[in-house]
Protein backbone atom coordinates (compact mmCIF):
# COMPACT_ATOMS: atom_id res chain seq x y z
CA UNK A 1 0.00 0.00 0.00
CA UNK A 2 1.16 3.54 -0.68
CA UNK A 3 2.06 6.08 1.92
CA UNK A 4 -1.00 7.95 2.34
CA UNK A 5 -1.60 11.10 4.61
CA UNK A 6 -4.59 9.61 7.63
CA UNK A 7 -7.57 12.08 7.19
CA UNK A 8 -7.74 11.50 3.69
CA UNK A 9 -8.13 7.46 3.79
CA UNK A 10 -12.17 8.20 3.43
CA UNK A 11 -11.72 10.28 0.37
CA UNK A 12 -8.75 7.28 -1.21
CA UNK A 13 -11.43 4.64 -0.56
CA UNK A 14 -9.52 2.59 2.29
CA UNK A 15 -10.56 4.22 5.25
CA UNK A 16 -12.78 1.29 6.64
CA UNK A 17 -9.48 -1.00 5.39
CA UNK A 18 -7.53 1.76 7.76
CA UNK A 19 -9.50 1.20 10.66
CA UNK A 20 -9.35 -2.49 10.77
CA UNK A 21 -5.60 -2.15 11.57
CA UNK A 22 -5.47 -2.53 15.57
CA UNK A 23 -5.20 -0.25 17.90
CA UNK A 24 -5.56 2.66 15.45
CA UNK A 25 -7.32 5.82 14.88
CA UNK A 26 -8.03 8.32 12.19
CA UNK A 27 -4.36 10.15 11.58
CA UNK A 28 -3.48 13.45 10.87
CA UNK A 29 -2.18 15.34 7.74
CA UNK A 30 1.26 14.78 9.24
CA UNK A 31 1.59 11.47 9.88
CA UNK A 32 1.41 8.77 7.36
CA UNK A 33 1.21 5.04 6.90
CA UNK A 34 2.04 1.86 5.42
CA UNK A 35 1.22 -1.58 5.83
CA UNK A 36 4.53 -3.45 5.14
CA UNK A 37 4.37 -7.04 5.20
CA UNK A 38 1.18 -6.94 7.29
CA UNK A 39 2.45 -4.47 9.79
CA UNK A 40 1.14 -1.15 10.51
CA UNK A 41 4.08 1.33 10.53
CA UNK A 42 2.92 4.73 11.68
CA UNK A 43 5.44 7.34 9.75
CA UNK A 44 5.96 10.54 12.25
CA UNK A 45 7.79 13.97 11.62
CA UNK A 46 10.17 15.56 13.16
CA UNK A 47 7.70 18.05 15.15
CA UNK A 48 5.02 16.38 17.04
CA UNK A 49 1.73 16.11 15.33
CA UNK A 50 -0.88 14.83 18.19
CA UNK A 51 -4.88 14.33 16.95
CA UNK A 52 -7.25 17.55 17.93
CA UNK A 53 -8.16 17.61 22.04
CA UNK A 54 -5.18 15.17 23.13
CA UNK A 55 -3.33 16.39 26.06
CA UNK A 56 0.33 17.18 24.86
CA UNK A 57 1.50 19.67 27.83
CA UNK A 58 3.19 17.46 30.53
CA UNK A 59 3.75 19.29 34.41
CA UNK A 60 5.85 17.83 37.13
CA UNK A 61 5.94 19.07 40.64
CA UNK A 62 8.21 17.39 42.81
CA UNK A 63 6.46 16.00 45.85
CA UNK A 64 9.35 15.03 48.22
CA UNK A 65 13.05 13.84 47.41
CA UNK A 66 14.61 10.59 49.55
CA UNK A 67 18.14 11.18 50.55
CA UNK A 68 18.78 14.58 49.84
CA UNK A 69 19.07 16.29 52.71
CA UNK A 70 20.05 13.68 54.98
CA UNK A 71 22.63 11.17 52.43
CA UNK A 72 21.24 7.64 53.24
CA UNK A 73 22.37 5.62 50.59
CA UNK A 74 26.39 4.71 49.52
CA UNK A 75 26.00 3.91 45.79
CA UNK A 76 22.37 4.55 44.70
CA UNK A 77 21.94 2.85 41.84
CA UNK A 78 18.31 2.17 41.01
CA UNK A 79 14.70 1.81 41.47
CA UNK A 80 11.48 0.10 41.48
CA UNK A 81 7.77 0.89 42.86
CA UNK A 82 4.81 -1.48 44.06
CA UNK A 83 1.26 -1.18 43.27
CA UNK A 84 0.92 0.61 46.35
CA UNK A 85 3.55 3.29 46.18
CA UNK A 86 6.02 1.52 48.32
CA UNK A 87 9.56 2.67 46.54
CA UNK A 88 12.15 -0.13 46.55
CA UNK A 89 15.87 1.60 46.64
CA UNK A 90 18.92 -0.66 45.55
CA UNK A 91 22.16 0.47 46.66
CA UNK A 92 24.98 -1.04 44.80
CA UNK A 93 27.69 -0.64 47.52
CA UNK A 94 25.91 -2.18 50.26
CA UNK A 95 24.09 -4.50 48.40
CA UNK A 96 20.94 -4.43 50.12
CA UNK A 97 17.29 -2.45 48.97
CA UNK A 98 15.59 0.27 51.39
CA UNK A 99 11.80 0.10 51.16
CA UNK A 100 9.83 3.34 51.68
CA UNK A 101 6.05 4.43 52.37
CA UNK A 102 4.74 6.28 49.52
CA UNK A 103 5.69 9.42 51.95
CA UNK A 104 9.48 8.12 51.88
CA UNK A 105 9.07 7.05 55.32
CA UNK A 106 11.93 4.08 55.82
CA UNK A 107 9.67 0.82 56.38
CA UNK A 108 12.67 -2.27 55.88
CA UNK A 109 15.71 -3.40 54.49
CA UNK A 110 16.09 -6.47 52.50
CA UNK A 111 19.30 -8.50 51.51
CA UNK A 112 22.58 -7.97 52.28
CA UNK A 113 26.48 -8.46 51.14
CA UNK A 114 27.53 -11.91 50.75
CA UNK A 115 27.72 -15.10 48.87
CA UNK A 116 24.85 -16.94 51.03
CA UNK A 117 21.18 -17.33 49.73
CA UNK A 118 19.69 -14.38 49.33
CA UNK A 119 22.63 -12.35 49.28
CA UNK A 120 23.93 -9.66 46.91
CA UNK A 121 27.68 -8.47 45.40
CA UNK A 122 27.37 -6.77 42.62
CA UNK A 123 23.37 -5.73 42.13
CA UNK A 124 22.75 -3.52 39.15
CA UNK A 125 19.10 -3.28 38.63
CA UNK A 126 15.74 -3.99 40.57
CA UNK A 127 12.22 -4.62 39.25
CA UNK A 128 8.93 -5.00 40.25
CA UNK A 129 7.24 -8.50 38.29
CA UNK A 130 4.05 -8.74 37.79
CA UNK A 131 4.00 -11.65 39.93
CA UNK A 132 4.43 -9.03 42.86
CA UNK A 133 8.16 -10.27 43.34
CA UNK A 134 11.33 -8.34 43.90
CA UNK A 135 13.98 -9.22 40.84
CA UNK A 136 17.58 -8.29 41.73
CA UNK A 137 19.84 -8.42 38.60
CA UNK A 138 23.15 -9.22 40.69
CA UNK A 139 26.08 -9.55 37.55
CA UNK A 140 29.03 -9.76 39.72
CA UNK A 141 27.28 -13.03 40.92
CA UNK A 142 26.00 -14.00 37.66
CA UNK A 143 22.12 -14.73 38.70
CA UNK A 144 18.86 -13.18 39.60
CA UNK A 145 17.76 -12.87 43.01
CA UNK A 146 14.26 -12.99 43.87
CA UNK A 147 12.21 -11.78 47.07
CA UNK A 148 8.73 -11.06 48.22
CA UNK A 149 7.68 -7.57 48.64
CA UNK A 150 8.20 -8.55 52.21
CA UNK A 151 11.85 -8.95 52.17
CA UNK A 152 11.65 -12.99 52.33
CA UNK A 153 14.29 -14.59 49.78
CA UNK A 154 12.71 -16.76 46.90
CA UNK A 155 15.47 -18.44 44.69
CA UNK A 156 18.35 -17.53 42.61
CA UNK A 157 18.40 -18.68 38.99
CA UNK A 158 21.45 -18.51 37.53
CA UNK A 159 22.91 -16.49 34.08
CA UNK A 160 26.33 -18.03 33.93
CA UNK A 161 25.56 -19.67 31.24
CA UNK A 162 24.78 -16.81 28.96
CA UNK A 163 28.19 -14.78 28.32
CA UNK A 164 26.53 -11.18 28.83
CA UNK A 165 22.85 -11.25 30.47
CA UNK A 166 21.86 -7.54 30.97
CA UNK A 167 18.32 -5.55 31.34
CA UNK A 168 15.78 -8.64 32.42
CA UNK A 169 11.94 -7.82 32.21
CA UNK A 170 9.47 -10.03 32.84
CA UNK A 171 5.76 -10.68 31.81
CA UNK A 172 3.14 -11.81 33.34
CA UNK A 173 4.04 -15.40 32.61
CA UNK A 174 7.21 -14.73 34.22
CA UNK A 175 9.12 -15.24 31.41
CA UNK A 176 12.06 -13.12 30.54
CA UNK A 177 13.29 -10.61 28.02
CA UNK A 178 16.67 -9.33 28.56
CA UNK A 179 19.70 -7.77 26.30
CA UNK A 180 22.07 -11.52 25.55
CA UNK A 181 24.96 -9.82 23.62
CA UNK A 182 27.86 -11.58 22.39
CA UNK A 183 31.35 -10.22 22.19
CA UNK A 184 33.94 -12.85 20.62
CA UNK A 185 35.50 -11.56 17.23
CA UNK A 186 32.50 -9.69 16.65
CA UNK A 187 30.01 -7.92 18.60
CA UNK A 188 26.84 -8.55 18.41
CA UNK A 189 23.69 -7.27 20.03
CA UNK A 190 20.66 -9.49 20.42
CA UNK A 191 17.54 -9.75 22.57
CA UNK A 192 15.54 -13.30 23.35
CA UNK A 193 12.92 -14.01 25.35
CA UNK A 194 13.71 -16.61 27.74
CA UNK A 195 11.33 -19.05 30.06
CA UNK A 196 10.94 -18.38 33.42
CA UNK A 197 14.36 -20.44 33.88
CA UNK A 198 16.09 -18.56 31.27
CA UNK A 199 15.90 -21.50 28.53
CA UNK A 200 15.64 -19.68 24.84
CA UNK A 201 12.43 -18.92 23.73
CA UNK A 202 12.91 -16.85 20.60
CA UNK A 203 15.40 -14.50 19.51
CA UNK A 204 13.68 -11.16 19.33
CA UNK A 205 16.46 -9.44 17.22
CA UNK A 206 20.09 -10.10 16.50
CA UNK A 207 22.29 -7.45 14.54
CA UNK A 208 26.63 -8.16 14.05
CA UNK A 209 27.65 -4.98 14.93
CA UNK A 210 31.57 -4.57 14.84
CA UNK A 211 34.41 -6.84 14.07
CA UNK A 212 37.57 -6.76 16.55
CA UNK A 213 39.78 -5.02 16.55
CA UNK A 214 37.44 -1.98 15.97
CA UNK A 215 36.08 -0.61 18.95
CA UNK A 216 32.59 2.00 18.61
CA UNK A 217 32.87 3.90 22.33
CA UNK A 218 29.22 4.86 21.75
CA UNK A 219 28.26 1.40 20.50
CA UNK A 220 24.05 1.15 20.19
CA UNK A 221 22.42 -0.79 22.93
CA UNK A 222 18.85 -2.64 22.56
CA UNK A 223 16.48 -0.85 24.77
CA UNK A 224 13.00 -2.23 25.66
CA UNK A 225 10.04 -2.80 27.69
CA UNK A 226 7.16 -4.96 28.23
CA UNK A 227 3.85 -3.65 28.17
CA UNK A 228 -0.09 -4.19 28.67
CA UNK A 229 -0.71 -7.70 27.32
CA UNK A 230 2.66 -8.65 27.09
CA UNK A 231 3.45 -7.04 23.88
CA UNK A 232 7.64 -6.31 23.80
CA UNK A 233 8.56 -3.09 22.59
CA UNK A 234 11.98 -2.52 21.81
CA UNK A 235 14.43 -0.73 19.35
CA UNK A 236 17.65 -0.41 18.46
CA UNK A 237 18.91 2.96 18.08
CA UNK A 238 20.65 3.29 15.02
CA UNK A 239 17.98 3.96 13.25
CA UNK A 240 14.66 6.11 14.98
CA UNK A 241 12.49 2.95 14.46
CA UNK A 242 10.21 1.31 17.64
CA UNK A 243 9.22 -2.04 16.99
CA UNK A 244 6.11 -3.96 19.00
CA UNK A 245 5.80 -7.12 19.29
CA UNK A 246 3.39 -9.75 20.56
CA UNK A 247 4.56 -12.01 23.34
CA UNK A 248 4.49 -14.49 21.17
CA UNK A 249 6.84 -12.56 19.09
CA UNK A 250 4.86 -11.38 15.90
CA UNK A 251 5.16 -8.28 14.80
CA UNK A 252 2.16 -6.02 15.08
CA UNK A 253 3.23 -2.57 14.49
CA UNK A 254 6.29 -0.20 13.80
CA UNK A 255 7.06 3.43 14.37
CA UNK A 256 9.12 5.37 12.81
CA UNK A 257 9.84 8.95 13.43
CA UNK A 258 12.23 11.54 11.49
CA UNK A 259 14.91 13.78 13.08
CA UNK A 260 17.93 15.40 13.00
CA UNK A 261 21.34 13.90 14.35
CA UNK A 262 23.37 15.03 17.09
CA UNK A 263 26.57 16.01 16.77
CA UNK A 264 29.11 14.27 18.91
CA UNK A 265 30.98 17.11 20.50
CA UNK A 266 35.40 16.66 21.09
CA UNK A 267 34.01 16.81 24.83
CA UNK A 268 31.96 13.56 24.93
CA UNK A 269 34.97 12.39 23.08
CA UNK A 270 37.22 12.66 25.62
CA UNK A 271 34.72 11.52 28.53
CA UNK A 272 33.95 8.25 26.75
CA UNK A 273 37.94 7.12 26.53
CA UNK A 274 39.06 8.39 29.71
CA UNK A 275 40.96 6.06 31.56
CA UNK A 276 40.09 3.39 28.77
CA UNK A 277 42.83 0.97 27.50
CA UNK A 278 43.21 1.62 23.56
CA UNK A 279 46.29 -0.37 22.92
CA UNK A 280 45.54 -3.35 20.14
CA UNK A 281 42.01 -1.63 19.33
CA UNK A 282 40.91 0.89 16.28
CA UNK A 283 38.54 3.50 17.70
CA UNK A 284 35.69 3.97 15.15
CA UNK A 285 34.72 7.53 16.08
CA UNK A 286 30.88 8.11 14.77
CA UNK A 287 29.88 11.94 13.11
CA UNK A 288 26.89 11.55 15.17
CA UNK A 289 25.12 10.15 18.19
CA UNK A 290 22.19 7.48 17.46
CA UNK A 291 19.14 7.70 16.59
CA UNK A 292 18.20 8.00 20.40
CA UNK A 293 19.26 6.40 23.64
CA UNK A 294 16.97 4.69 24.98
CA UNK A 295 13.20 4.63 25.59
CA UNK A 296 11.07 4.21 28.81
CA UNK A 297 6.90 3.09 29.65
CA UNK A 298 4.41 5.16 31.64
CA UNK A 299 1.44 3.05 33.50
CA UNK A 300 -0.68 4.72 30.39
CA UNK A 301 0.26 3.26 27.25
CA UNK A 302 3.06 6.34 26.51
CA UNK A 303 6.43 5.50 24.98
CA UNK A 304 9.11 8.42 26.20
CA UNK A 305 12.14 8.43 23.91
CA UNK A 306 15.25 9.84 25.26
CA UNK A 307 17.35 11.81 22.56
CA UNK A 308 20.61 13.23 23.07
CA UNK A 309 19.04 16.75 22.87
CA UNK A 310 20.27 18.58 25.81
CA UNK A 311 18.97 21.35 27.96
CA UNK A 312 22.26 23.77 28.50
CA UNK A 313 22.64 22.47 32.28
CA UNK A 314 23.12 19.16 30.72
CA UNK A 315 21.60 17.04 32.68
CA UNK A 316 17.99 17.69 31.63
CA UNK A 317 17.43 15.33 28.02
CA UNK A 318 14.68 16.13 26.01
CA UNK A 319 12.30 12.92 25.27
CA UNK A 320 10.09 12.48 22.52
CA UNK A 321 6.60 11.33 23.42
CA UNK A 322 4.46 8.55 21.45
CA UNK A 323 0.72 7.31 22.30
CA UNK A 324 -0.13 4.34 22.37
CA UNK A 325 -0.97 4.53 19.01
CA UNK A 326 1.89 5.37 17.78
CA UNK A 327 2.06 9.06 17.08
CA UNK A 328 4.43 11.43 18.58
CA UNK A 329 2.55 13.75 20.31
CA UNK A 330 4.76 15.72 22.77
CA UNK A 331 8.19 16.75 22.93
CA UNK A 332 8.95 17.30 26.78
CA UNK A 333 12.38 18.02 29.09
CA UNK A 334 13.40 15.32 32.12
CA UNK A 335 15.60 15.53 34.80
CA UNK A 336 18.42 13.20 34.24
CA UNK A 337 17.16 9.55 33.70
CA UNK A 338 12.74 8.72 34.51
CA UNK A 339 12.97 5.45 35.89
CA UNK A 340 9.41 4.86 37.42
CA UNK A 341 5.78 6.21 35.82
CA UNK A 342 3.16 4.76 38.75
CA UNK A 343 -0.22 5.76 38.73
CA UNK A 344 0.37 9.71 37.94
CA UNK A 345 3.48 9.84 39.90
CA UNK A 346 7.10 10.08 38.40
CA UNK A 347 10.47 8.74 40.19
CA UNK A 348 13.71 9.72 39.44
CA UNK A 349 17.45 9.40 40.63
CA UNK A 350 18.90 12.59 40.98
CA UNK A 351 22.93 13.39 41.09
CA UNK A 352 23.73 17.08 42.69
CA UNK A 353 27.00 19.03 42.24
CA UNK A 354 29.01 16.72 44.35
CA UNK A 355 27.76 13.48 42.55
CA UNK A 356 25.37 12.46 45.53
CA UNK A 357 22.91 10.44 43.99
CA UNK A 358 18.53 10.86 45.89
CA UNK A 359 15.51 9.45 44.87
CA UNK A 360 12.93 12.52 43.83
CA UNK A 361 9.41 11.92 43.60
CA UNK A 362 7.38 14.30 41.34
CA UNK A 363 3.55 14.54 41.00
CA UNK A 364 2.94 14.11 37.25
CA UNK A 365 -0.39 15.37 34.92
CA UNK A 366 -1.31 15.72 31.19
CA UNK A 367 -2.93 18.71 30.20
Amino acid sequence: MEMIKGQRCARMGIFLAFLACPGFSALGEDVKIRVEDGVTVVYNPKAPAPLPGTKTKLVLKEDFAIGRIEPLFSDLIDVAVDDRGEIYALDRKEAKISVFDSRGVLLRTIGKKGQGPGELQGPREIRITPQKEIMITDSSARQLVFFTLQGQFLRNVSTARLQFFNRPRADSRGDIVADISTVDQEYVAQIKKLSPSLEPKFTVSSVALLKYPNFDPFFPRFTYEIGRDDIIIWGLPTKYEIHIWSREGKPLRKIVKDYDPVMITEDEKKERTEGLITSGINIVWPKSHHAYDFLVLDDEGRIFVRTYEKLKDKKTFYHDVFDNEGRYIARVALPTRSYVWKKGWLYTIEEDEEGYRSIKVYKSAWE
